[in-house]
């Protein structure tokens, strides 16, 4: 018996602007408890081997991570998510019960007796209406879900947003390298991107993004240019005119008090949209897709009464809700934590190679970290229905 699927996409295609591309072992475990880590391994990506910080323009620490890294520890992969997402979706087009509606859009929700009961949709197929069993809400920090149930985010109000833009890369940044550089007000990132740019990233004070962008069309870019450090500074100038448009990403942190209404089940960044600290985004809503395939797989399959499917969604909640819990908290003592790294900042510059891989490899062995970059709890795909012949 198969379960059919439909999924919806807004857009045509996946080739529009990403930001978040950093593949954790939290997220990579995912992939390999779903059998899929051939397909993903063969896709391109980008290894970051060194990590240079700074300190209002002075390099202070240059981390050789295979030098540092536990022996046992995997590290982030940059990954472009259009590759990604479509290496998922063609392994899914392998079920007959899949379907994929591009280019549509969800207008709202068909709603009886109190439950959701299907979609109201539109786009390029035109309007009309989808009805289904259940509906899994995976739509993202702007959750269209969020917004038509009226569902309110919880958490700890953040006081950064992030400007991206990209430049194509140059001497003297490598290809392995990517950037730290703190400043007096907050801090910034580099790293290799796609097509062989550099992915820079600014953060600023919460709403402040006019000011930053400024009344001139440059403004911007000559703003960026004055903080950042000098290698990064040289490939920009190169680069200038041929930088992306600035994007904006509205920081946001928080959870939802329940997870699913009748008949609906929010999950990733719908649920619990995550800090852009330590890239965990695409991971934990990786993590959030095995377990509620354990949850409510079994239940679809077994053909019950849509009450159990209910029950199937809180115990999914129930299950993942503890490590979003510590993730986020972590993610919201990260930016406080680099005041503290700016204050000792000279000091670091002064340890030998060997002392600071010694502290690399003691900090990234402690259980918190380790809790951090792999996941704070096992998952295990337990359903796995059959591939058709």
């Amino acid at each position: 018996m198969n379960i059919r699927v439909t999924l919806i996409e807004r857009h045509r295609d996946f080739s529009r602007e990403f930001r978040g591309e950093g593949m954790t072992p939290g997220g990579m475990q995912a992939i390999l408890e779903a059998g899929l880590w051939d397909a993903f391994d063969a896709l391109p990506s980008q290894p970051i081997r060194s990590m240079q910080m700074f300190s209002r323009g002075k390099r202070f620490l240059n981390i050789e991570l295979d030098r540092i890294l536990p022996p046992d520890m995997q590290f982030v992969r940059l990954m472009p998510q259009p590759r990604l997402l479509e290496m998922l979706t063609s392994k899914c087009a392998q079920f007959s019960g899949f379907s994929l509606l591009r280019g549509t859009v969800v207008r709202d929700f068909i709603v009886e007796d109190s439950r959701v009961v299907g979609l109201a949709l539109g786009g390029e197929g035109g309007e009309r209406q989808l009805r289904c069993d259940y509906v899994i809400a995976a739509d993202g920090r702007y959750s269209v879900a969020r917004k038509r149930l009226g569902l309110e985010l919880q958490g700890e109000r953040q006081e950064f947003d992030v400007v991206w833009c990209r430049v194509p890369r140059s001497a003297p940044v490598k290809a392995t390298e990517a950037y730290g550089f703190l400043l007096d007000d907050y801090f910034g990132l580099a790293f290799p991107a796609e097509g062989d740019h550099v992915q820079i990233g600014r953060i600023i004070s919460k709403g402040s993004y006019r000011d930053f962008r400024g009344s001139e069309l440059s403004a911007w870019k000559d703003e960026l240019a004055s903080v950042l450090p000098p290698p990064l500074a040289a490939v920009f100038a190169a680069g200038r005119e041929r930088a992306s448009e600035p994007v904006l990403l509205d920081v946001i942190c928080g959870m939802l008090p329940k997870w699913s209404v009748p008949g609906l089940v929010l999950m990733g960044d719908a649920a619990h949209p995550m800090s852009p600290v330590g890239a965990q985004g695409i991971n934990v809503a990786l993590r959030d897709a095995i377990i509620l395939a354990n949850h409510i797989g079994p239940t679809l399959l077994a053909a019950t009464d849509p009450e159990r499917l209910d029950v199937a969604a809180r115990r999914f909640e129930a299950e993942r809700r503890p490590e979003v819990e510590k993730i986020q908290a972590m993610q919201n003592r990260g930016p406080k934590r680099l005041k503290g790294i700016q204050a000792v900042a000279p000091l670091l510059g002064l340890l030998p190679m060997g002392v600071l891989g010694w502290l690399g490899r003691t900090v990234l062995n402690r259980p918190s970290t380790r809790r951090f970059i792999e996941g704070a709890s096992r998952i295990s795909l337990t359903f796995k229905p059959e591939r058709d012949a």
